[in-house]
């Protein structure tokens, strides 16, 4: 299947026992697709294997993974509902977090879409790293994408492959693109500029206070009127994503850090290792400890 398809998945040990479910829902020459199920109990080991020119799609459904970018030396954190891109010739050692996983894969190469595989691996030259793994939420702009590609896998129809190919062209250069390596707080690409400008201020530094009504000044609105606005805009209000980028550079911290978990917590903005508990739980499912944790099984280089 390696050669056909770029791409293998090799459990370690502690998934040997069928906690996921391994299926190919559709054969075919152009993509190839494999769907994994399951439960894992403990944080688990598994490796994806790229090879030749494949370009690989994860979409990760609901459960949190932690993938080693052995180009950049760090772990990129996949949350749940969110899409990872694999290019060629890369290996990749991945942890899957407790939780009940849902995971999609989809390997494309230059036989099935010449074109396409050679504007990815011109773009990826240019503005990033080659073999590095890239992250995303599966924010407003992709959510109308993912339910077409979720319609043609439930339906499998002569129609599936081409649909699916069609939708690859959409995703993998939005992807090719993305300036994040995870993204908990996503944004549509087409905010009013003083809004942009603001989630931007946000971004560089989510440890300041950030009250509405200085938020709501900043952009000329009332703070009832800019709440209202932010969250029609966004789709979640202004101290969410405030919360969400602290989330973010405190899970960052966490899995390429050593640092004690109450000072990340502190110089975060959360203020209290309970508070920055509560926030990773709602958004990864998980505690700050886990993110830390090893896996069970082993998994050879």
């Amino acid at each position: 299947m390696l050669e056909q398809s770029g791409l293998q998945v090799e459990y370690g040990a502690s998934l040997a026992d069928g906690s996921l479910n391994r299926s190919v829902p559709l054969p075919t020459e152009a993509i190839h697709i494999e769907e994994h199920k399951g439960t894992v109990k403990k944080t688990s080991a598994c490796r994806i294997r790229v090879q030749g020119d494949a370009h690989v799609l994860l979409v990760s459904r609901t459960a949190t993974l932690l993938v080693w970018s052995e180009s950049q030396k760090h772990w990129i954190v996949v949350p749940p509902q969110s899409l990872a891109y694999f290019t060629g010739r890369a290996n990749h050692l991945v942890h899957l977090a407790r939780g009940d996983h849902h995971i999609t894969l989809v390997s494309l190469t230059s036989n099935a879409a010449p074109y396409l595989v050679s504007w990815l691996e011109r773009t990826l030259a240019q503005v990033r790293r080659k073999n590095g793994p890239i992250s995303v939420a599966i924010n407003p702009i992709f959510r109308t994408t993912m339910s077409r590609l979720d319609r043609a896998l439930a339906r499998l129809d002569k129609l599936t492959e081409p649909t699916i190919l069609g939708l690859l062209h959409e995703i993998f250069p939005r992807l090719a693109l993305s300036e994040n390596d995870v993204d908990l707080a996503p944004l549509p690409s087409d905010l009013p500029p003083n809004m942009k400008q603001l989630s931007d201020m946000v971004r560089q530094d989510p440890a300041s206070p950030w009250p509405l009504k200085e938020a709501a000044d900043r952009v000329g609105y009332s703070p009832f009127h800019f709440s209202r606005v932010y969250k029609q805009l966004v789709g979640y209000g202004f101290h969410e994503f405030v919360d969400r980028c602290r989330t973010q550079i405190a899970v960052e911290a966490i899995c390429n850090s050593e640092t004690a978990i109450d000072v990340i917590a502190a110089t975060s903005g959360f203020g209290t290792t309970q508070a920055l508990r509560e926030s990773i739980k709602e958004y990864l499912g998980l505690v700050p400890s886990e993110l830390r944790s090893e896996p069970e099984g082993s998994l050879k280089a």
